[in-house]
């Protein structure tokens, strides 16, 4: 069996238009692969180093990337989540 490098290694996610509720994915990475099985992908087929899998659509995230926020933002967004805590304590109180 040949061995690929780290950077002949890939992952390739593919969903068709025709059936969007359904990611394929195949992989010749180790490392996606057992991530892939921990999240729970559904082992298609696969020999050798390349394994197919399929993911159902709720299980893949797009997003833009990393949430930024202002000191006012991240202020304002703390004050909300403490009020929040302190209103469904049992107590009544932040502590």
């Amino acid at each position: 069996m040949i061995e690929l490098t780290l950077g002949e290694q890939e992952t390739h996610l593919n969903m068709t238009a025709d059936d969007r509720s359904i990611w394929e994915v195949c992989s010749d990475d180790k490392v996606m692969q057992l991530k892939l099985e921990r999240i729970g992908a559904i082992f298609v087929r696969g020999d050798g180093p390349t394994k197919f899998y399929t993911l159902r659509a709720d299980q893949v995230l797009l997003r833009k990337g990393k949430r930024r926020m202002s000191d006012e933002q991240r202020k304002q967004s703390g004050d909300r989540l403490r009020a929040g805590l302190a209103k469904h304590s049992p107590t009544g109180n932040e502590n």
